[in-house]
């Protein structure tokens, strides 16, 4: 839904994610970059982080990458991260840049050549219905992962 509607307000979309002990982030949708939907068509292939856990001080890192982003494209200073994505890997304190994503693509729903989101339809887009279609066939994830005798009350 951020990605929709970055692509139909002509604005960058300066995206982190994480997962367990990984995260990455890339600027989408700006100076010819690709948008989200041009390499991720399908949301149902992502993973999330409900189902694989993520390691607190991850998203820090990231955020902190994010902000950074921010400001180049706010300032026109350096060189955004358009159409590379940098992936880090907390286990061995590494980043890795990589150089080239995907182009955008030209049959993209949202930004391609022809698209079939406008902006009518994305203030009439059930966005909810979507997401919980394209992860109807996953179980629900418990809300108490350990068994009880592995958990603790807060006074104990």
């Amino acid at each position: 839904m951020l990605n929709d509607c970055c692509v139909l307000l002509h604005k960058p979309l300066i995206s982190g994610s994480t997962i367990g002990l990984e995260g990455q982030l890339t600027v989408y949708n700006h100076n010819g970059s690709p948008c989200y939907r041009c390499l991720h068509p399908n949301p149902a292939a992502c993973q999330s982080g409900s189902e694989n856990g993520i390691l607190g001080v991850v998203p820090g890192v990231v955020g902190c990458l994010q902000a950074l982003e921010v400001i180049k494209v706010a300032t026109r200073i350096g060189e955004p991260l358009c159409g590379r994505m940098i992936h880090f890997d907390a286990l061995s304190s590494r980043f890795k840049t990589v150089k080239k994503i995907n182009q955008r693509s030209s049959t993209c729903t949202v930004c391609g050549d022809h698209p079939s989101l406008t902006k009518d339809d994305f203030m009439m887009f059930d966005y909810d219905s979507f997401a919980e279609s394209l992860n109807s066939s996953k179980p629900a994830p418990s809300p108490n992962p350990l068994p009880s005798n592995a958990r603790i009350t807060c006074r104990e």
